[in-house]
């Protein structure tokens, strides 16, 4: 193994830290989509909440309207021939439905939990679908006699 000269080595170390530079800008470029994703994900969710509260009282409803009348106009312009009345009651209306499959759901688990298990249906045999039924058990029980043809078993008293 050869030693690198001083040039050698700064040119190896500046090429490792461009390396490491570009892998951190990678990572911070995911982490901050990552955080943007979430940023969006609790904003949605928010609005949703509002637009239930909304719906549930109101003053708020009023209030949320007079808020929205007061924004600068380009803040205004998204809502512009949007009804926050109507919106709110379709929320309303969403969240009343995923409580009830919630709750459908819910007593889907607990019958399902409580029902006995039911045994494995008997698969189709050889001919025509009929059911294989079990082959007994033909060894003898221990000290029974031994059930061969023509032998007849002893007459028990």
């Amino acid at each position: 193994m050869s030693r690198l000269s001083p040039q050698e080595k700064l040119e190896k170390l500046q090429k490792e830290k461009a390396e490491t530079l570009a892998k951190i800008r990678s990572v911070a470029g995911r982490v901050a989509a990552q955080n943007r994703k979430a940023d969006t994900r609790r904003k949605i969710l928010l609005g949703t909440i509002l637009l239930e509260l909304s719906a549930a009282n109101p003053k708020f409803l009023a209030w949320v309207e007079n808020r929205i009348a007061k924004l600068p106009e380009k803040d205004a312009a998204p809502f512009q021939g949007w009804n926050f009345a109507d919106a709110a009651a379709a929320a309303a209306t969403r969240a009343k439905e995923r409580e009830e499959a919630a709750k459908e759901e819910a007593k889907k688990a607990t019958k399902a939990a409580a029902a006995p298990s039911s045994p494995a249906p008997a698969q189709a045999g050889a001919f025509g679908g009929v059911p294989a039924s079990p082959r007994p058990n033909t060894a003898p029980a221990p000290g029974a006699p031994s059930a061969q043809p023509g032998r007849v078993p002893p007459a028990r008293s």
